[in-house]
Parts: C-alpha cells; structure tokens; sequence
C-alpha cells in the first residue's frame, strides 16, 4: 500500500453525518508500511496496515464482518513515542513439545488392550505435530513479528517502584496496565534498515556526547555538571572527532573463515545513519542436538545483535535488536579458566585408580583414558567470553538495593550480553568504542570525581566538563 493509497483513505465524520477525502500528505511523506498476517475470529477478518510517516506512525486495523462493507479504525502514534523495536520469528518449540506429549500419552495408552486405537492416533497426531513447522516452511506460511517499545509514562523514584509492583500482581491475575509495546505478525520479512533508522536515527547526530553524558550518569556525576546543552560536553575542537578503531574489511578480498561468511550475509544493516561497520563478533555454540550463535554488528553509532537457534532440523528461528552505542557502560573480557577442566580430570583419573586397585579393571580404565582429554582440553581449545553491561536507567540507595533483591518482582536498571567465541576477539577495538568518549575528557571526569566525593563541589560547581580546562571556575552568585 502506498503513498497515494494510504492519503485517498476514507474517514468517516460522525458528528457532521458526512465523509470526507483526506489529503494524500496530510501525515506528511510516507516512509515504509507494511500489513500483518489476516486474524479471523468470530466471521470478522481483521488486517493491520503499519504506515511509517515522517512525524508519525499509523496503526489502522481494516476488518471485515461476512460481506458487509470493511470498518476500520485507526491509532496514530508520535515518532518520539517509539523507543525500540525488535524482529523475529516464530520458534516450533511448542509443536515439538506438544508432539512429544502426544507420543508420550500414546505410548502409554498402547499399553492398554481396550486403548490402542486411540494410542495409535494420538501417536499419529504427535508425528503430524512434529511434522507441521517443516510444513509450514515449505508453503510460505511462516510469519514475522515486530515488537515496538512505545513510552507511555515514565515515574521516578518511588513512584516507579510502586507502579512496577502494582503492575506485577495485576498481570498475574490478568489485568495488568495499559501495555508499552505493540507487536505485528506479518508474511514478509520487514526492512530491518528502514525500522531501525526510524527508531534510532534522530540519535546519530549526538551520539557521543550523549554516550559521554550516559557515562557521568552511571558513575553519579551528573548532579554535579548540568550543562545547558549537549556541545558543552566536549571541547569544540573534539566536536568532529570519530572513533580511532580500525575499519572493519567488508570487501570479501581478505581469507574469511566459515563464521566469518555467514556473519557478512546475514546482519548487514545499509543505512547512512548509523555508519561503517566497524567490528563483527560471532558466538557459536554447535551441538547434535541444540545450535545457538550469536552475532554482534559494531556500526558507528548502534550495535545490531542477532540470536540464531535451531533444534535439530526443525527451522531456524532467530531475534533481532539494536542498541544505541550510548547504553554501553562498560564490558569485560574472559579467557577460559583451565581449574574447571584439572579438578575434573585429575577426579577421573584417581577414580579410575580407585576402580583399578578394587579390581574394576574395565571401568577404571575408562575413566583414566576420559581423563587424558579433559586435561589437555584447554591446551588446545580456548574460549573467550565478552560480557557488554548496558544501562537503561540509573538509581541509586535504598531503591537500588530494593530492585536488585526482588529482581523477580521489578525491572532491573541495567543487563547484561554474553558472547562467547573461540576466536580471540580484539579487545582495543571493543573497548574503543565503550570508552571512547572519555577519552579525551578523562582528567576533567578525574577531576570531577574527586571534586564529588570531597564534597567540594557546593563551592566549585563548573556548569560543562570544557570548564575544568579554564583556570578558575567559581559558583555564580
């Protein structure tokens, strides 16, 4: 549905008793819309038309009642309002688990003479179960959904906690507050560019400043600098600076290993916005049974990360979201500690004596060849562990302390992103783009922290960071 067809849209005005025609901008220039997958309920076929304008987003569900003549109505939603967006597919985890209750229960009623008829056609049903997600697949009838975080109110302080605790008991009873996210089930796969641009894009001009204003924030050092705009944060010769980190090589010339080719294919967002890819990591995790990988995109100003998982043949299902560089605070990196697998070897090993010298010759050799492997294990294969701490927002004291032990209860202030690879990762580049923004602020940051924490700054208060390269800077009276 396009531009022209989305403005010839009919809207019906009660009060006058008349229709009118509305203008084909009248939500200004249509971006990108897209339908979702037809819902029938009751004889009423209902469709969902997204319509991305330039301010705003409009959600108008089409319905038709048998052959009466198709209603609509229309929710429109301010660009401001949106503040994430997620993508993925649908996972066959629940007809696997249903077909396994399906083969389970048969099972037992074939044990019954008088049941197995009804034994044979649960079973049946079972294999169909386990058989419809490949189905699915091959008719194209498999779905896509978008999952819009919309802020609808923001409390503080206590009055956050106590909406937050309210709203946990209402939703396990089933009424819980009005929702914060909007999610559509659609046939084609969405543009992950346009979606994310909309998003995030009004944030890449200031990206930095407000990455370095996030840091102040996390460390409570944000009282104490309250700049009156974004640009007193840095110098004005560091407004242009760019990140110092190594361009990431996209161009296939160089040898790639396996990973490294699925990662260029499959998480490649195109969007001036958001900058170069600056550095790809991929977190893999393979098995006979369960595969699960990981991919990070490191582009200038956001971070996409997509979750791949599949269950033994049945269809991959993935998710994928962006963050904002600015909501990273901090990351660490692990190299594999080897005590895990000594501990472990070295018990096979006695064990395996102990079996030997009680004549178990047979099993306590076993145990002392599955030794030799666990003890070398680390000697050859290395993983590394990068964890990415990301804030979304920042309390302090008592409600601190309250949120993290009923962790199960309220929404937590920050999380955390593990990537676990086999490839060393470089750590410059990651810590580059975490840290960044300090760089060329630190000793003012420094300065600050030791201002803070002296309880000096009631009498020294800078308004900007710029402030601690002057001489002087004294309160204004």
């Amino acid at each position: 549905m396009d531009d022209v067809e989305l403005g010839k849209a009919t809207v019906v005005a009660a009060e006058a008793g008349v229709e009118w025609e509305a203008p084909k901008n009248h939500y200004g220039k249509c971006l990108y819309s897209f339908e979702s997958v037809p819902i029938k309920s009751s004889g009423v076929t209902t469709v969902t038309v997204v319509s991305f304008y330039e301010e705003l987003v409009v959600f108008q569900e089409e319905s038709t009642l048998l052959c009466y003549p198709k209603y609509y109505s229309q929710k429109i939603i301010p660009k401001y309002q949106f503040k994430d967006a997620h993508i993925s597919n649908k996972h066959p985890l629940h007809w696997v688990a249903l077909g396994f209750v399906c083969i389970l229960g048969g099972s037992f009623a074939l044990s019954n003479e008088e049941m197995q008829t009804l034994g044979i056609a649960i079973i049946v049903c079972g294999f169909l179960m386990f058989l419809y997600p490949f189905v699915q697949k091959c008719c194209g009838c498999t779905y896509y959904t978008v999952t819009f975080d919309v802020v609808v109110e923001k409390p503080e302080g206590w009055s956050r906690l106590i909406v937050e605790y309210i709203d946990f008991w209402l939703n396990m009873i089933g009424y819980g507050s009005k929702p914060s996210s909007i999610s559509i089930n659609t046939a084609t796969k969405p543009n992950v560019a346009v979606l994310m641009d909309y998003v995030f894009g009004s944030l890449t001009a200031d990206m930095t400043e407000m990455h370095l204003m996030h840091h102040l924030i996390s460390a409570d050092l944000s009282y104490a600098v309250k700049p009156k705009k974004l640009s007193d944060l840095h110098n004005p010769e560091d407004a242009n600076r760019v990140l110092d980190v190594p361009q990431y090589d996209d161009s296939g010339e160089n040898e790639k290993t396996e990973t490294e080719e699925l990662v260029t294919t499959l998480t490649n967002i195109h969007s001036t916005k958001f900058g170069k890819v600056l550095y790809k990591l991929a977190s893999a995790v393979e098995g006979s049974i369960y595969k699960e990988r990981t991919i990070v995109t490191f582009y200038e100003q956001v971070v996409l990360f997509q979750e791949e998982r599949q269950l033994l043949c049945w269809p991959m299902w993935f998710r994928q979201y962006t963050v904002p560089k600015y909501k990273f605070n901090s990351m660490t990196t692990e190299r594999t500690n080897p005590k895990l697998y000594l501990l472990l070897g070295l018990l096979f090993f006695f064990a395996g004596c102990g079996m030997c010298a009680d004549n178990m010759v047979p099993g306590g050799v076993v145990l002392i060849l599955l030794s030799i492997p666990v003890l070398i294990w680390p000697c050859f294969v290395s993983t590394y562990e990068i964890v990415f701490h990301i804030e979304h927002f920042k309390e302090s004291g008592l409600l601190k302390k309250i949120r993290s032990l009923f962790f199960f209860i309220f929404k937590q202030t920050s999380t955390t992103i593990a990537i676990k690879t086999q490839l060393k990762p470089d750590s410059d580049t990651m810590m580059e783009y975490v840290f960044g923004p300090l760089r060329d602020e630190m000793n003012a940051v420094h300065s600050l922290n030791h201002l803070l924490h002296d309880d000096m700054t009631k009498i020294l208060a800078p308004r900007s960071l710029s402030a601690f390269h002057e001489p002087h800077f004294l309160v204004e009276k």
